[in-house]
């Protein structure tokens, strides 16, 4: 429908001009129309000669009919006393996707001159993707949450944000910004945020704009949760590779996150959530490392490390040991190292905490009496109250390494290990007070490596990783999906997901029943990106 037009050299009053003559002779001419777009057109006409009556008024008539009349169409003039040359007016406010009909017109004290019929179709907008994140190339994605920066990528949007009305189901949501990164193709992204109180459910996503609607082709699935970006941070030594070792935890109300590149010192960096701010902590532990992990027990931080034991002449030529660290003094403290050692520097030990010991053990593999490389199930309970180490029952499953953990009411999980390049969807818990494993349910995620897991209140959660395209596991292109683990009942729900979900080298901790993950974009970058997860009531 024609709203309002905008033109050059026009007076704001119209006047109906009738009955409809055919001239004489051809004065006039009507050309055909330029920069045609989704609600807009240039429109063109030339009075070739003025005859002996001057020009009085000039203009176009405008209509969606194939014939227009003043009865079906719009005048809009363009001068006021014409003379010979050319004219040409921006006719604005049209509607998307439709077709039009204009003819030029000059009228002199005795008759309306006409010129020829022409016509144009105004472009359609198109929704060709819907995603999440920062990026216009990111994969398509239509499950999200509460919080979630999402975009539609299509093509004739406006570039005035107000413009273009979207929708999630019937609730209109703002668009933060409008991004054009193919000027020829008219390709544009649309920016918005999914409102933080909407209720999870499928729902149909449009835009529209010029009176045109469209639709995505499938339904956004809003997941529970919401999911929240905070401030980047400068981890300079924070693994963002996968084949090195970074550790998450929480401790005393604060965020720890200790990292470690191969012979160069652990970096151990601490959160604070009110105010947000991260500090780089003084630690001082010997070089000559190649594996890190640590945790948080009794207002102290724990580093294991894997290093040399030059007096050992067996096969375990390496072992793991554990450095206590003060987090408010900063004073360290060598404590006993695990009993087990390993063959290489290849160290890959799977750990959690219970209560106020922790558990180690498991990991890469072992040689047996066969010179074969089998993997390692034996695990060690750790009391720093007594800096004591303890058997406790071999691990059944067929491996630990990588495994996710966490402890949910003094029972530890351990999910989704690698054996033989392979990533299981085992699930087992480990119960202290019986010292016993169990094996539950599997995980029915997406099977990638480098994956994280943390535990708020009574549920679990399995979050990041990426698909390893060389690993017998592989599965096709990254889902970045996240899940919910309740040990009640034990079932898995999926929830909502966020746009660094696929990241490698991903950690992450809980505190003050939120989840904070942090990733590093790109194994060479020195910046850190922080989210931070408030599951669903």
């Amino acid at each position: 429908m024609l709203v309002s037009f905008c033109l050059w050299g026009c007076s704001e009053d119209e006047e109906v001009i009738g009955p409809l003559r055919k001239s004489d002779r051809t004065v006039i001419n009507t050309r055909p129309p330029s920069f045609v777009t989704v609600d807009s057109a240039a429109l063109s006409a030339e009075i070739l000669e003025t005859g002996p009556l001057p020009i009085i008024e000039a203009g176009f008539l405008l209509s969606q009919d194939p014939q227009p009349t003043p009865e079906t169409g719009t005048f809009i003039k363009v001068s006021e006393g014409a003379k010979a040359g050319p004219y040409s007016i921006v006719a604005k406010n049209l509607d998307a996707n439709k077709k039009y009909y204009y003819r030029f017109y000059a009228k002199d004290k005795e008759q309306v001159l006409w010129g020829s019929i022409q016509s144009f179709t105004t472009s359609g907008i198109a929704i060709s993707r819907v995603s999440y994140g920062d990026v216009a190339d990111a994969a398509d994605f239509y499950e999200a949450g509460a919080g979630n920066n999402m975009m539609i990528q299509g093509t004739n949007f406006s570039r005035k944000a107000s413009e273009n009305i979207v929708k999630i189901g019937n609730i209109v949501v703002p668009v933060t910004s409008v991004f054009v990164f193919n000027e020829l193709e008219q390709a544009t992204v649309l920016s918005f945020t999914i409102p933080e109180h909407i209720t999870p459910g499928n729902y149909e996503i449009s835009v529209t704009r010029a009176g045109q609607t469209v639709k995505a082709s499938e339904l956004l699935r809003i997941l529970p949760g919401k999911w929240k970006r905070l401030q980047n941070t400068n981890m300079s030594m924070l693994a963002g590779r996968p084949t090195y070792s970074a550790s998450a935890f929480a401790l005393d109300g604060k965020g720890y996150v200790a990292g470690l590149l191969p012979y160069l010192p652990v970096s151990l960096y601490q959160y604070t959530a009110d105010p947000e701010s991260w500090t780089k902590l003084k630690i001082t532990i010997d070089t000559y490392h190649t594996f890190l992990t640590a945790f948080g027990l009794n207002s102290k931080i724990y580093a294991g490390v894997a290093a040399p034991n030059y007096n050992n002449t067996t096969q375990f030529r390496y072992e793991v040991k554990l450095h206590a660290v003060d987090p408010v003094t900063g004073a360290q403290e060598q404590k006993q190292p695990m009993p087990a050692g390993y063959p290489t520097s290849s160290v890959t030990i799977t750990r959690f905490t219970i209560g106020d010991k922790a558990y180690m053990g498991g990991g890469n593999y072992a040689i047996d009496s066969w010179g074969n490389r089998v993997a390692r199930k034996d695990f060690y309970q750790y009391t720093p109250a007594i800096d004591n180490w303890t058997r406790i029952s071999d691990f059944p499953g067929k491996s630990t390494t990588n495994a996710i953990t966490f402890e949910i009411n003094g029972t530890a999980y351990l999910v989704a290990p690698t054996h033989d390049n392979k990533v299981l969807p085992e699930v087992w818990a480990y119960e202290s007070g019986t010292n016993t494993w169990t094996r539950k349910r599997d995980f029915p995620g997406q099977l990638k490596t480098s994956m994280t897991g943390y535990a708020i209140g009574s549920a679990g959660y399995v979050i990041g990783g990426t698909v390893n395209p060389y690993s017998y596991s592989y599965n096709g292109p990254d889902k970045r999906d996240f899940w919910k683990y309740d040990p009640a009942t034990d079932t898995w729900q999926e929830v909502a997901s966020f746009d660094g979900n696929n990241s490698t080298g991903i950690v992450s901790f809980a505190m003050h029943g939120k989840a904070y993950v942090v990733y590093q974009p790109s194994q060479y970058s020195n910046t850190s990106i922080v989210w931070e997860y408030t599951p669903a009531p």
